[in-house]
């Protein structure tokens, strides 16, 4: 059955229609490609990829194609200051150097580098220049920042700061906690590097066979690993893998699997970046899951996600439907429980009926000051011309601002303070013709799904540039291998067909169609093994 995307998609993945909440490859849709000339009106333009012949071609990349490719990636972003930026590509090494006005950038410019097909790891070399602060300013706004976060707040964590560099120390609670903690810190302005020395207490101590088995079945349950597979041998309280994953994101994605109750280290170094066909994530060998067994699996991916981890979240899934009942705390802790569901093997789609359910209400004059100052503390949006209006505890923001991508960022730290129990966006894009394509590799956060936008004023490209475009995309994609997906485009409406492998290779199908320049995309595309 076909499934429409468009303005009539399910709010789900897209920043400037709905926004989207799985994986598009990349945000923006302006590739760096050279256009087909513009067929004549009413013609039809076709693309097509063959996984055989797409994986020789690829594999015959040289390293000035794959620098180029990777640099491509980097402009799409509207985010990225590219031209401060240099790349060099030795042998799917890639290094990153030049300067950038945040540390957040920086990060985010190897995400987009490691999700490039033909990168198996990259080097950042690229120097934080942000604007000279205040070492005692910086250290209060990173306490701020972490305070407004309702996944931080309670962490009993000391912030010291010299020359810019955040020193984060304490005992906390887990590996995850840990990375959330430097992820917020990362974002305040004025900050070049965090030395992230937090340590774990109260880990339990657990047998080698329990880790193992932990481990095993986090890689085993989540979509967007497809392994062949990855070993995991466990000593102690320590991990060792092996294997191999498609891209140096996906490589990534593994060792965070790995960081399960109890362990205290893993060696990633025998997983390997190959351009092999590999089984899928959603169709792996053996017994079919069970709902019941893929709600068990939703419950313990919430287990390790320190926003959602607390709260009361319940999961029933029927014929690969979710439908997530319960409460959690805030906006964020909803979405963040979405993408977990989203990411389980063996989930179609999700219903979220979570209740946000705050544990004590905050005036709403003091919430409204919080929200406001989470949102100027935040390095990637200029908060100058948001204005804040707070309704018992439902948070409306309105104003101007650059791009979806600044509106996504925005939503994304308002709907994480303590107290919040709705937002309500009402946020004027200034850029209204540059669409945003959600990506959990790239984009640390969930985007709040709420909200739709209008698509109208997207500027529609000819017909043979979508399509050449599509191609493009898909030929440098570490996720599509399919042999045959064709693509249609007409009047603005790319049609894809053929059968893939994975949800993910088809989500990433159709995002990549949308980052193309598509207005619209028909899915009908199979989903099996041939």
């Amino acid at each position: 059955m076909a499934i429409a995307w468009g303005l009539a998609m399910t709010a789900r993945r897209l920043c400037f229609a709905p926004l989207l909440l799985m994986s598009a490859l990349l945000p923006s849709a302006c590739t760096q490609s050279t256009p087909s000339p513009a067929p004549e009106a009413g013609a039809t333009a076709s693309a097509s990829a063959s996984a055989s012949a797409l994986v020789s071609s690829r594999a015959q990349h040289s390293d000035t194609e794959v620098q180029q490719a990777v640099l491509a990636e980097l402009r799409k972003d509207p985010h990225l200051d590219v031209a401060r930026i240099q790349v060099a590509a030795t042998h799917g090494l890639i290094e990153l150097s030049g300067t950038l006005d945040n540390l957040v950038s920086r990060e985010r410019a190897t995400r987009i580098a490691e999700v490039v097909r033909g990168v198996n790891s990259v080097a950042n070399r690229i120097e934080v220049e942000a604007p000279a602060r205040d070492a005692a300013d910086i250290a209060a706004d990173v306490r701020k920042a972490l305070k407004y976060n309702a996944a931080t707040a309670r962490m009993p964590i000391v912030v010291s700061v010299t020359n810019g560099v955040v020193r984060l120390t304490g005992s906390i609670g887990s590996w995850q906690e840990q990375q959330l903690a430097e992820r917020v810190a990362d974002g305040v302005r004025g900050v070049r590097f965090c030395q992230n020395d937090l340590t774990t207490t109260g880990a339990p101590k657990r047998t080698a066979a329990l880790i193992q088995a932990d481990v095993e079945s986090r890689l085993a349950w989540d979509a967007l690993v497809e392994h062949d597979p990855i070993t995991a041998k466990v000593k102690g309280d320590r991990v060792s893998l092996s294997g191999t994953t498609g891209s140096a994101a996906e490589r990534l994605r593994v060792i965070n699997d790995a960081w399960v109750a109890g362990v205290m280290g893993v060696d990633a170094d025998a997983v390997t970046v190959s351009l092999v066909a590999r089984p899928d994530a959603n169709l792996r060998a053996g017994a079919s899951k069970s709902d019941h067994q893929i709600a068990q699996a939703i419950k313990s991916a919430a287990f390790y996600d320190p926003r959602v981890r607390s709260f009361s979240v319940d999961p029933t899934v029927v014929d690969g439907v979710a439908t997530l009942n319960g409460t959690v705390a805030t906006p964020g802790a909803r979405l963040a429980a979405e993408a977990l569901a989203r990411n389980t093997v063996g989930v179609r789609t999700v219903k979220n009926e979570l209740v946000v359910r705050v544990a004590q209400t905050t005036p709403d004059k003091l919430l409204q000051k919080q929200v406001q100052d989470a949102l100027l503390l935040d390095s990637m949006t200029d908060a100058r011309n948001i204005q804040v209006l707070v309704d018992k505890g439902a948070v409306t923001l309105t104003g101007s601002i650059a791009s979806y991508f600044d509106s996504a960022e925005a939503l994304d730290v308002a709907s994480g303070v303590p107290g919040v129990t709705r937002i309500n966006n009402q946020l004027q894009v200034m850029n209204p013709a540059v669409p945003y394509v959600y990506s959990p590799w790239a984009d640390p956060f969930t985007p709040n799904v709420e909200a739709w936008y209008v698509t109208s004023l997207r500027p529609t490209l000819p017909d043979a540039t979508i399509a050449q475009r599509i191609k493009e995309n898909y030929s440098w994609s570490p996720f599509i291998l399919e042999p045959d997906v064709q693509v249609q485009v007409q009047d603005g409406t790319a049609t894809l067909t053929g059968t893939v492998h994975s949800y993910r290779e088809r989500q990433a199908a159709v995002d990549n169609a949308l980052e193309a320049g598509a207005v619209k995309v028909t899915d009908e595309l199979r989903l099996g093994s041939g």
